[in-house]
């Protein structure tokens, strides 16, 4: 009997290549149920030894807006992807391209001790909104730990990021749950800014309420 979410469902039938075998694993490493369990129990065990937030072991593999992220960008063609509050870089660290660079920033520099020992060739530091300057961007992501931050502050600091870099597309989240502090809206945020929205994932469920990916891009 075969398990769902185990390696068979995307490594077997049906795979004629080495290279389709490849693809599958990473993407059962993001996407697959019983692999994200195995995950979980290693966070832990990095979040007993690290000492950062309790609330960072929950993997990419049960949050389905991150993973209609990863395979969003993952079809684009890009050259550098940078992720700020990237966490354990569940995204950044899932994001594939031949060549590409990618870079996640995050405030915590015990996550981004852990961040590293799970995704060695990604380049992690610890940093935030002001630290990304003169740098030409492919897809910036900016998802989740941004409805812990006022309107006019976002607005501030996505008026710094687009001025001081060159940003061709820019990934965030809307939720409308008050189960967060702040529910932007996104059109407040970027006003002003040479942004339009390029495309709207599916819908996905937050706490007590509903989650938008948006990907807007340089007009």
């Amino acid at each position: 009997m075969k398990k769902v979410g185990s390696l068979q469902e995307w490594t077997g039938k049906g795979v004629k290549s080495l290279r389709e075998k490849r693809i599958r694993c990473a993407e059962a490493w993001y996407k697959s149920a019983k692999i994200g369990k195995w995950k979980q129990l290693y966070f832990k065990w990095l979040q007993h030894r690290y000492k950062f937030d309790e609330w960072h072991i929950t993997p990419i593999n049960f949050r389905p807006y991150a993973i209609d992220i990863v395979q969003y960008v993952n079809k684009q063609p890009k050259n550098r992807v940078v992720e700020i509050g990237c966490g354990l870089g569940e995204i950044i660290g899932n994001i594939r391209g031949r060549g590409i660079e990618r870079e996640g920033l995050d405030l915590s520099a015990d996550v981004v001790h852990a961040a590293k020992v799970i995704y060695r060739n990604v380049y992690f530091r610890v940093g935030t909104f002001g630290d990304v300057k003169g740098q030409k961007i492919d897809y910036l992501i900016t998802v989740n730990f941004i409805h812990g931050i006022s309107p006019e502050e976002l607005r501030k600091q996505y008026k710094y990021l687009c001025e001081n870099n060159e940003i061709e597309h820019i990934v965030l989240d809307i939720v409308k749950s008050p189960e967060y502090r702040f529910n932007h809206d996104i059109d407040y945020l970027f006003e002003g800014l040479e942004y339009k929205v390029k495309k709207r994932l599916r819908r996905q469920q937050a706490k007590n309420g509903n989650r938008w990916v948006y990907i807007l891009e340089k007009i």
